[in-house]
């Protein structure tokens, strides 16, 4: 099993696939940019979630 930022994970095999780790309604896209880019803020004594 693979797993990405603890948001979607995957299943190999014949029924596998990917699917939501979380509830989607509870994932915001600062969440994801995050996951994807890194931190937003420009410099880390800023960043909120470090």
């Amino acid at each position: 099993m693979w797993m990405l930022g603890g948001l979607v994970r995957s299943r190999a095999g014949k029924h596998g696939g990917y699917e939501f780790h979380r509830n989607p309604e509870k994932i915001n896209l600062g969440q994801i940019i995050r996951i994807v880019d890194g931190p937003l803020a420009l410099i880390s004594c800023v960043n909120l979630t470090a």
